[in-house]
């Protein structure tokens, strides 16, 4: 305080400071209530409404705030809820915030449920406490609630199921597969796991189905299965109507619907819980339904995590319960994900509770609705960090509803069992927070309303103050904002106009709403809408709100473009009433149906659509409230009676209070020929692809053809030579066709004939009177035919195959459409009829190839080295036994070449193809079909590209096996012959000699004898001295001696040579007597058994002799070597082969261990039996005796003629030649 002039004087600059803070919120105030987004009022403490702005005035029903002021809150308040109110109105007057939802009835009756957040107000003005809410309409959300009630209806039954005392944890899951099977209406509800590959169930609710707790099932013949595999529900209510009649699960147990979901617990899937049924069910799942299964997964896999928790959180309960218990601090003990593992007896007794009560439930559980989320992520945030302590604020709700404040302190710990938890330690700070949140509440509301809310000076257009928005919205910071006038933002308000303004608000008590425009700081602008008015405080104050009209100024662009458009839019629309009145129509719609748009507007739907009759059109309103937008295909009829296939898009709309239908329609008839037409392509098609006979293939395409146009008739004769033949025309009439079939083709033969030999399309649109038709007009009038267009079918080379014909049965001429039509038809027909030439060609040179490869029996063989693939005729896999044209590459081939020459092929083909050689060979060992080696021959052709780069190798291979094994038996034959020979030579030359030695010793001396003996009687007879008579008579009786002996010796050795009784007996006769001999000359018991007749013309005395030879070796063989006590000769005198058997009882031997060539014996007996063309068997075993068998075939021995002739063949060796000779 200061003294001049001799007066006193105050400094009142707090003052005027704190009256301006106070004239600025009151303006704030007044702001907020006429221009926020929800509704806003103040209420006196007796309950009077004060002020409401026009968002409440609409909510209650008030045209003006008139009717509003004055009225009692109270009384708008339903009478159910009207107690709460006035208690809480009361709470907010005596100084708290409070938050209520309640039900109102307007003043029009309306009722709307509400959430309103009221905050103690002081009037700056009067001083008297006021009630100042934000209230919102929460109508729809309790809507929404209400339906989830309904739900929790259900989920309140499967509670009540599973709550009772003392159910087991079986009990209760049997108690809730019955409810769901209620709630699904199936009759069969399983609990399921998976164990190695297998699907148990674990607990079952279906009798009488033979479905029973312990059974299992493969797992992949069940839905379960696929519902394992699934991230959600699976459901479906008729199996074999839809893709899960494929499913093995329905294979197998044949059960028709089916819900199921899995089991996920903390750390693992359990299993399923489903239900099923044998029969479909007649409605389909919903959501809620999806939902129902979920939350009954989610309870079960909770039981089941809570069953193995249990044990480990009530040792951790107790561990720390005395700790907890003894201190004043609230403390919670979270698990990882939120649950409550502990509590002590003080923080529960803050927030109401008993323990017990929060312990095992969620932490989120106790905090406020709009908290949990922010709590969720720093919990999260918490566990990510555990190396730091964490502080938070959020609110918490007690038991009773009350709000509390709490300053949490958080860090990561680990329990006694190891698992990581987080301990928290609480603080209550509900009044420190109630004093801030009233201290920023106004001016977040503001700052939070999107409109710009700007306070300027009337006198000089300054801003003073503003929400965030203001500034922000123009692109501008707080503080350069209010250095700013409204000239500086808005280009059409100048100093003039904006004093006008405020000379005309200073007139009215009504707020000003105009368009304007708004300029950023980088100076584009914008159109706003505002609304300003005049407030008085301490002084005038003007308060503008001020909203960016660009959208609704683009909307309403867009609705006169939609009108115009509408108007002009190529498909009809229709605006439709609930009663199937038409309203309004454009002209499109008009012209479709061939009405006038009053005619259109006087009718219904169901005059023009016979799909829509009265009764059925409720439901289809119905079904388009529920979906917004349907699309169907249906027909409407024209003004000339013409039904028109269209496509509807219906679309509902509710509009100020009104319904109405919105149908798109668009005339889709020549989709629906072209959808015909693409159908019948794709049969035509699918004929050809599956090698259909040619004559049905074209008699398809003519007749899809002509369902494309009324009175079309199709033909199509096909190109052989210089005639045409009949292909297809299965609407022309039989007797033309056959006339026609054969027609030669020329200049003037017909449409067909004509436009085969010009190559070029045909019309004729008169038959009577062109000239193409002269010598055929007379046929085709005959049957009615007046026109023909022809046009000629070609393959990809150009060359022409036959005609495909048009005939109508009036004048017409093509249009594009028809030419199209043709072209497609052309070129469809085209494909078929080359590829059934090209198929037959094939087939030709297929049966060319085959005959070829099977009267060579050569293995044919083509290698690509492009592709490196190969192909192999089919007579290489029937001799190797092995897929050839399987084989990946070349190393499978050269594993089946012999180790031996390998190496060399493979060479060999490697320098060929290096080189520039266009054929090569090669001989090597193949690997046949039984393990053994084949020798082939093969002969290979290279196909070389312009830049001598190899790219086909095509060969055969030729078995060579035969001649190799030839050329080899005939050396061993000539080497075996050599020996013989030289063998013959010897024992010719031996018998020779003994024949020699016996002729001399012993014929030789009888000879001698009896010659001196005649030559004694002769000279005595002769001489002086003659001999007497019985000298004589004695010389002769000695000499008669002398030749019986030289008789007999004679005889003993012809027989040497063939014995005697062979020769007079026969065989038969020998061979017994060769046994007989054997059985007196040893201690061996012989028989003989001959089948057959042994004078049978072909044996002859060669193979006779050969037999006994034989036969006598073996017996020798026998007596020397076996030590047998029986042996057998057995002959079998065949038409084809003569086997003799000679088989004994002895010690046997190991025939492998005899040499290549046999004993002396044995071989003479292989030699004599190789000459005859025979072979011989020997089978023996040690201890078990031998029998050999010897087999002759029956061929007579050659004429004298003959064998002279063969003697004079030239030999390589004619020395030995003529020595066998």
């Amino acid at each position: 305080m200061s003294t001049i002039s001799g007066e006193d004087h105050t400094d009142i600059t707090e003052r005027k400071r704190t009256e301006e803070e106070r004239s600025k919120q009151e303006l704030l105030i007044t702001l907020m209530m006429n221009m926020g987004p929800g509704c806003i009022k103040r209420v006196a403490a007796d309950g009077t409404l004060l002020h409401m702005n026009l968002a409440g005035l609409t909510m209650i029903e008030a045209c003006r705030e008139e009717e509003a002021i004055g009225l009692s809150v109270f009384d708008l308040v339903l009478p159910e809820h009207r107690t709460v109110f006035i208690n809480m109105h009361q709470d907010v007057i005596n100084g708290a915030s409070r938050t209520l939802q309640f039900e109102i009835q307007g003043l029009k009756g309306g009722r709307r449920w509400m959430e309103t957040h009221a905050v103690p107000f002081q009037n700056p003005v009067t001083g008297s406490m006021e009630h100042l809410a934000v209230t919102h309409d929460i109508t729809e959300r309790k809507q929404a609630e209400e339906a989830l009630r309904e739900s929790e209806k259900v989920i309140r039954a499967l509670h009540e199921a599973t709550a009772a005392v003392g159910l087991s944890f079986n009990e209760r899951m049997q108690a809730v597969l019955e409810v769901g099977c209620r709630r699904f209406g199936l009759p069969i509800g399983m609990l399921t796991r998976a164990v190695d590959e297998k699907l148990e169930f674990t607990h079952v609710c279906a009798p009488g189905t033979g479905f029973t707790v312990g059974m299992d099932v493969p797992l992949g013949a069940t839905y379960c299965n696929t519902t394992l595999q699934a991230t959600g529900p699976v459901c479906f209510e008729h199996a074999n109507v839809s893709e899960w009649r494929n499913h093995p699960g329905y294979k197998a147990l044949g059960l028709e619907a089916y819900i199921g979901t899995k089991l996920i617990g903390r750390e693992r899937v359990y299993g399923t819980i489903c239900f099923t049924g044998q029969n479909p069910l007649p409605a389909s799942f919903s959501q809620s339904d999806n939902d129902f299964i979920q939350l009954m997964a989610r309870w079960i896999s909770g039981e089941l995590d809570r069953q193995m928790a249990e044990q480990a959180l009530k040792q951790s309960e107790e561990r720390y319960r005395a700790l907890y218990d003894e201190t004043p601090t609230m403390y919670f003990t979270l698990a990882t994900d939120g649950m409550v593992r502990s509590v002590n007896r003080f923080g529960a007794k803050q927030l109401g509770y008993r323990a017990d009560e929060l312990v095992g439930q969620s932490v989120l559980g106790v905090f406020h609705e709009e908290d949990k989320e922010a709590v969720s992520t720093s919990l999260s945030e918490c566990l990510a960090t555990p190396e730091i302590t964490r502080h938070w604020e959020f609110r918490k709700v007690r038991k009773d509803g009350s709000m509390m404040w709490v300053r949490e302190v958080a860090r990561v710990g680990q329990s006694s069992t190891g698992e990581t938890v987080v301990l928290v330690t609480c603080e209550d700070v509900t009044e420190r927070m109630r004093t801030e949140q009233a201290l920023t509440f106004f001016r977040t509301l503001l700052d939070h309303i999107d409109d710009s809310i700007e306070i300027i000076d009337p006198q000089t257009g300054q801003f003073l103050d503003g929400n965030k928005g203001a500034s922000s919205n123009i692109g501008y910071t707080r503080d350069e904002f209010l250095t700013l006038t409204v000239p500086d933002i808005d280009p059409l308000v100048t100093g003039p106009v904006f004093a006008g303004m405020m000379e005309q608000l200073r007139n009215t008590p009504n707020p000003m709403i105009l368009d304007s425009l708004h300029r950023r700081k980088d100076g584009t602008t914008f159109p706003v809408e505002v609304s300003a008015q005049l407030i008085r405080l301490n002084k005038d104050y003007l308060v503008a709100v001020v909203r960016d009209s660009t959208e609704r100024k683009r909307t309403e662009q867009a609705l006169r473009l939609a009108k115009f458009s509408m108007d002009r839019a190529a498909d009809a629309v229709y605006w439709i009433d609930a009663q199937a009145k038409i309203l309004d129509v454009n002209e499109a719609a008009s012209f479709m149906l061939g009405y006038s748009k009053d005619e259109l507007c006087a009718m219904t739907v169901h005059d023009l659509n016979p799909d829509f009759p009265s009764d059925i059109w409720p439901g289809f309103w119905t079904e388009t409230q529920q979906r917004g937008t349907m699309v169907l295909e249906t027909a409407h009829r024209a003004k000339d009676g013409r039904l028109i296939p269209i496509e509807v898009s219906v679309n509902y709309l509710a509009y100020e209070g009104k319904e109405y239908h919105c149908a798109f329609v668009r005339d889709i008839s020549l989709r629906k020929k072209a959808e015909a037409f693409a159908e019948g392509q794709r049969i035509v098609l699918d004929l050809i692809a599956k090698n259909a006979p040619l004559p049905d293939i074209l008699s398809s395409l003519c007749l899809e053809i002509e369902k494309q146009s009324d009175g079309m008739l199709c033909s199509i004769l096909l190109l052989e030579g210089v005639k045409l033949r009949h292909g297809a025309g299965p609407s022309l009439p039989d007797e033309y066709n056959h006339a026609i079939d054969g027609m030669t083709i020329g200049p003037s033969s017909g449409s067909c004939g004509t436009a085969a030999y010009t190559n070029e399309t045909v019309v004729v649109g008169d038959i009577a009177t062109d000239p193409f038709w002269a010598d055929y007009k007379d046929l085709a009038l005959r049957h009615g035919l007046k026109t023909c267009w022809s046009t000629p079918i070609h393959d990809a080379a150009g060359v022409v195959l036959g005609t495909f014909a048009v005939y109508y049965r009036t004048a017409a001429t093509p249009s594009p459409a028809h030419m199209k039509l043709i072209d497609i038809s052309v070129y469809l027909g085209g494909i078929a009829i080359e590829r059934n030439l090209a198929e037959e060609a094939l087939r030709s040179s297929e049966e060319r190839f085959r005959l070829v490869t099977e009267a060579t029996q050569d293995i044919l063989w083509d290698w690509d080295l492009s592709t490196d693939t190969r192909w192999w005729s089919q007579n290489g896999q029937e001799k190797f036994d092995c897929d050839l044209n399987g084989m990946p590459d070349d190393k499978a081939w050269a594993l089946r070449l012999h180790p031996d020459d390998r190496d060399g092929i493979l060479a060999l083909v490697q320098d060929a193809l290096s080189s520039n050689l266009r054929m090569f060979s090669g001989e090597y060992r193949f690997r046949l079909a039984n393990g053994s080696y084949g020798h082939f021959y093969d002969r290979a052709y290279i196909l070389r590209d312009g830049s001598g780069k190899p790219t086909r190798v095509i060969g055969a291979m030729i078995d060579v096996t035969g001649a190799k094994q030839a050329y080899s038996s005939l050396q061993e034959a000539y080497r075996r012959l050599q020996a013989m020979a030289n063998e013959l030579q010897t024992v010719e030359s031996n018998e020779r000699r003994r024949l020699s030695r016996e002729l001399h010793d012993e014929v030789g001396q009888l000879l001698t004898a009896l010659k001196f003996d005649l030559e004694s009687v002769r000279r005595k007879s002769l001489g002086k001295k003659k001999l007497t008579t019985t000298q004589v008579a004695e010389r002769l009786t000695r000499a008669l001696e002398t030749t019986d002996l030289l008789f007999t010796r004679l005889r003993q050795i012809v027989r040497t040579l063939r014995p005697q009784v062979l020769e007079e007996l026969g065989l038969k006769a020998a061979l017994e007597s060769l046994a007989a001999d054997v059985q007196a000359r040893t201690s061996l018991s012989c028989s003989v058994v001959i089948e057959g007749d042994d004078r049978q013309p072909g044996l002859s005395p060669t193979r006779e002799t050969a037999l006994y030879r034989i036969a006598q070796e073996l017996l020798t063989n026998v007596i020397r070597h076996a030590q047998a006590k029986t042996a057998s000769i057995s002959l079998t005198l065949g038409p084809d082969h003569w086997i003799l058997t000679v088989e004994d009882d002895g010690i046997g031997f190991d025939p492998t261990a005899l040499p290549l060539t046999g004993g002396v014996g044995l071989r003479g007996i292989r030699e004599r039996v190789e000459i005859l063309g025979g072979r011989i068997d020997l089978t023996s075993q040690r201890g078990q005796g031998t029998l050999v068998a010897v087999w002759i075939p029956v061929v007579a021995d050659p004429p004298l003629q003959t064998a002279r002739k063969l003697t004079r063949v030239p030999s390589a060796r004619p020395r030995r030649a003529k020595a066998r000779s």
